[in-house]
């Protein structure tokens, strides 16, 4: 079976709330579709679908939380 992988859509939210409520994480299509459209555009946020025989099978999201730190140093 192949697999696509591609960055979500808003559209997507129904399907994503039916796949979250099947882990044990209920929710309503209009409560992921309010989180999306906070998330979408973010630069430091990414939500990725998996598509089989054009149906959504699964989902991730990941955020990147590192903060670069630069140290400078001077000796004396």
């Amino acid at each position: 079976m192949d697999m696509l992988y591609r960055r979500a859509v808003l559209q997507d939210s129904p399907e994503i709330a039916r796949l979250s409520g099947q882990l044990g994480y209920p929710a309503k299509a209009e409560q992921i579709e309010e989180r999306l459209a906070s998330i979408l555009n973010a630069a430091d946020h990414v939500v990725i679908v998996a598509e089989a025989q054009s149906e959504l099978v699964g989902f991730t999201s990941t955020q990147d939380n590192t903060k670069t730190q630069q140290v400078f140093r001077k000796e004396l």
